[in-house]
């Protein structure tokens, strides 16, 4: 309506003169609070989805990257809406926003959902531990193609990782195109191709392809790339130059803040904590864990609190121990990921402790059988 608008514009001027961030706040006001307006004002469904069309693009303009996202969503514009998660997507997940990209996933049509698209909705099903979802989209961000972009492949082969299976990650990982084309993603792709290689105890393998993720994320100088980087370089110190691994993992946690990278932040305090003190470690991981639990990062969320029972354990907190043990478990449990081999063993090693042998036996079988298929996790 005309009085509408004429209450809109003049909101709009004076908030010109305000901060940009609250210029957007007013923005999105409007959108969100339209039953608040006097009741001459209040939108239709129509005129509400055209402010939140209008907040989208000013949120975006002014860097508000989360609001800009909800009022994308809120607009029911499917190309912007493709588009914003194309080009923005990324950011997201890494600052947490993993069950609102499923979502927004979710309301767009099959002819909306480009490669990069499937590929950004792939990496939230994956991070909740829907891995059939996350490769569906995966294969259809793939198509026929061989030879896979690198952040397509450091996703498709991370699935596999976190399942537990390594053959499979090395495999997918190796299909990763590396020709300096895009040196962010490369240094990403380089920086997971280790994980198997160290895991199965290739560690020349894994230092070399450590040193290359280094190489390309300098190059790139992006935050993110530097910190999964000097992560890979850092893991390959662990037990050999521990003054190496700190110095390499206070670079990595020091870069993924830089970079606003909330699940960077929460995978390398756990791998920072390991030759730690565990009287130290527990307030790190506490930190983590939190971090993993508002992000909906399930996965991570059950290595920290694997973590730190094992902390809890080695300071004698039995209780506090099985506790996190007990959680972590179901976690894995629940997103049916090899790594439940994990917890068992811990809770078999406060059993046998605590001098309850048959418990400790049962638990320890149940994770040998569980590690059958984890090759070499």
């Amino acid at each position: 309506s005309g009085a509408l608008e004429r209450f809109v514009e003049g909101l709009e001027a004076r908030a010109d003169a305000a901060p940009p961030r609250m210029a957007a706040r007013i923005a999105l006001y409007l959108g969100v609070n339209a039953g608040l307006l006097p009741k001459g004002l209040r939108p239709k469904a129509a005129e509400l989805r055209e402010l939140h069309r209008r907040a989208a693009a000013w949120f975006e303009e002014k860097g508000a990257l989360e609001d800009a996202f909800r009022s994308f969503v809120e607009s029911g514009d499917e190309a912007p809406l493709a588009r914003f998660l194309a080009e923005r997507g990324e950011e997201l997940l890494s600052r947490g926003f993993i069950e609102p990209v499923i979502r927004a996933g979710d309301a767009l049509s099959p002819a909306a959902r480009s490669s990069r698209v499937e590929e950004i909705i792939g990496e939230a099903h994956s991070l909740v531990g829907d891995w059939d979802e996350a490769l569906a989209c995966y294969q259809r961000a793939a198509g026929d193609a061989e030879t896979l972009p690198p952040g397509l492949a450091w996703r498709t082969g991370r699935l596999y990782w976190d399942r537990g299976m390594l053959e499979e990650a090395a495999a997918v990982f190796a299909r990763g195109r590396v020709d300096g084309s895009d040196p962010e993603q490369e240094a990403l792709l380089l920086a997971w191709m280790t994980s198997p290689y160290w895991s199965s105890g290739d560690i020349a393998r894994a230092r070399e392809l450590a040193e290359q993720a280094l190489d390309a994320a300098t190059i790139s100088g992006s935050p993110r790339a530097l910190a999964a980087a000097h992560n890979a370089v850092g893991l390959n110190h662990l037990g050999r130059d521990n003054i190496l691994f700190e110095r390499h993992m206070a670079s990595a946690l020091e870069a993924a803040e830089a970079a606003g990278d909330v699940l960077q932040i929460v995978r390398f305090t756990i791998n920072r904590c390991g030759p730690a003190e565990p009287k130290d470690t527990i307030e790190w991981l506490g930190a983590a864990i939190s971090l993993a639990e508002l992000a909906g990062a399930g996965l991570y969320l059950a290595r920290g609190l694997n973590a730190r029972g094992e902390n809890y354990l080695a300071l004698g907190r039995f209780d506090d121990a099985v506790a996190d043990f007990r959680r972590a478990l179901s976690l894995w449990e629940q997103h049916g990921s090899v790594r439940r081999a994990w917890a068992l063993m811990s809770l078999a090693s406060v059993a046998r402790q605590r001098g309850d042998l048959a418990y400790a036996r049962a638990a320890y079988e149940e994770a040998l059988e569980a590690s059958e298929d984890a090759e070499g996790l």
